[in-house]
């Protein structure tokens, strides 16, 4: 299963339980963050998000959180890839491009330039936030999304919610990275099978995740939000806030009510 998804937790919030199902009945899964979640902060930041997420693998796998970790080329790019040492069918890559803000403006960090400039063609390059620095036009990143297509071959692939416009109160980086996905999919391989799944506007759905999902999800998150000094979130207590919404709940995006 192939997972592609714009930040480190992601993933966890709205893909989540049926992430960790998988991994927990030993299902070979790779995931690819296209964008470094830097929210314009300096590395510091973007390298612990990933330490976070990589933790967080390793407890929905029950492994101890120890990650060979390689740098490798994928069409031409240069990838950040990280293997669980004792699930080693457990992959993640990370792009580190950077995070382009709610509506796309950017920050000033990475010149207000975000993937959604880029695949509307507002910018020519996107710079990543990682050092040596490269630069990637639309092109080149469909390329690298449907090389590691082809490097992981999967029976499925899982991505944010592409079928909604920017408006909807969900990311921007959440939308683009889905309809990426979908277009490199569709170059790659189109018979196999890409669900969407809805990002922060989950929060106004019913609640779907109870019980012993809840509580794993929770634990989850938990794990990751000790290394994210921005998620400010008692998983367990937190009623309030859109995170703690989240929890509760997990659509694809072919199950939101029609009705909406």
């Amino acid at each position: 299963m192939l997972t592609v998804v714009a930040h480190p937790d992601d993933d966890l919030f709205f893909i989540n339980p049926d992430l960790a199902n998988d991994l927990q009945a030993g299902v070979c899964t790779t995931t690819v963050y296209v964008t470094s979640g830097d929210a314009g902060q300096r590395n510091a930041y973007h390298r612990a998000r990933e330490r976070g997420i990589a933790a967080a693998y390793a407890a929905m796998a029950g492994a101890p959180d120890v990650w060979a970790r390689a740098r490798v080329t994928v069409a031409g790019r240069v990838l950040t890839e990280a293997t669980l040492t004792g699930v080693p069918s457990v992959r993640l890559f990370f792009l580190r491009l950077p995070d382009g803000g709610m509506d796309g403006s950017g920050w000033p960090r990475s010149a207000r330039t975000s993937l959604r400039q880029l695949v509307q063609g507002q910018v020519p390059v996107l710079w990543t936030v990682d050092s040596p620095a490269q630069a990637y036009g639309a092109e080149d990143l469909l390329a690298v999304l449907s090389g590691v297509m082809t490097h992981v071959r999967p029976t499925g692939i899982r991505t944010l919610d592409g079928e909604r416009g920017h408006a909807d109160g969900d990311h921007s980086d959440h939308h683009t990275v889905a309809q990426l996905t979908a277009a490199a999919s569709a170059r790659w391989d189109a018979s196999v099978p890409v669900a969407g799944y809805v990002g922060y506007p989950s929060a106004e759905l019913p609640a779907n995740v109870d019980g012993r999902e809840l509580a794993d999800k929770a634990a989850t998150v938990e794990v990751y939000a000790r290394f994210d000094r921005l998620l400010h979130l008692d998983p367990v207590q937190d009623t309030v806030s859109p995170e703690a919404a989240w929890l509760a709940r997990r659509y694809r995006t072919v199950d939101v009510p029609t009705s909406r």
